[in-house]
């Protein structure tokens, strides 16, 4: 089981992947579920855990949190946090971590 940041950052990542779909469409207008998982996967996996948001991100996190400065704080540290494999789980946002 994931907590803390990196759990919630799991979290984030895989509701902004679901929300982008519905960008300007009524509220009432649903897609597929397919595409609903494909937009949610490409965001949640191959953009939010790549090696390149991980730049893009940590001097904002730094930014809001920056009891983060310190010697291990680096886009390869924040990376490998991010990709770590957790324990086995049921709960969807953690399963296939």
């Amino acid at each position: 089981h994931v907590d803390g940041p990196t759990a919630t950052f799991t979290a984030l990542r895989i509701q902004a992947g679901r929300n982008l779909e519905y960008d300007g469409l009524p509220v009432n207008a649903a897609l597929s579920m397919g595409m609903h998982e494909s937009q949610s996967l490409l965001w949640e996996r191959m953009v939010a855990l790549s090696k390149e948001f991980s730049v893009f991100l940590l001097p904002k996190l730094l930014e809001v949190i920056p009891e983060l400065k310190d010697s291990n704080a680096t886009p390869d540290t924040l990376y490998g946090k991010l990709n770590q494999i957790s324990e086995p789980s049921l709960i969807r946002t953690e399963s296939d971590e």
